[in-house]
């Protein structure tokens, strides 16, 4: 899946949740705010799971397996943050590919 693929299913389903109703910048923050305390509890639980085989599994079959292994651990909520993050761009027009490419390039450059 590429970033602009994640970002706009990303942004399709908060816009189908109302996410963005009233505050689009507000939203974002808070969401933004909710998962990454989520990523913190996650990582101070030391929740590393491995992840299952979810590729072929019916609907049912996945809602579990993301309940029992997926849901809650590290790598969901940094999902979460990610999704939140690109959804975030789409929906205030930013072109978020050329931004990581150049903070990339940046990040490259860098004498630390």
């Amino acid at each position: 899946m590429t970033i602009k693929e994640v970002a706009t299913k990303g942004h399709e389903n908060a816009v189908k949740r109302g996410f963005y109703f009233q505050d689009s910048e507000q939203a974002i923050k808070d969401k933004l705010d909710e998962e990454i305390e989520e990523l913190k509890t996650a990582i101070y639980c030391k929740d590393y799971k491995p992840f299952p085989d979810i590729k072929r599994l019916d609907d049912d079959s996945f809602q579990f397996a993301f309940e029992r292994y997926i849901k809650n651990t590290v790598g969901a909520e940094l999902a979460d943050i990610i999704i939140t993050a690109l959804a975030g761009a789409v929906e205030l027009g930013i072109p978020i590919e050329l931004f990581i490419e150049a903070v990339q390039r940046n990040n490259t450059l860098r004498r630390y």
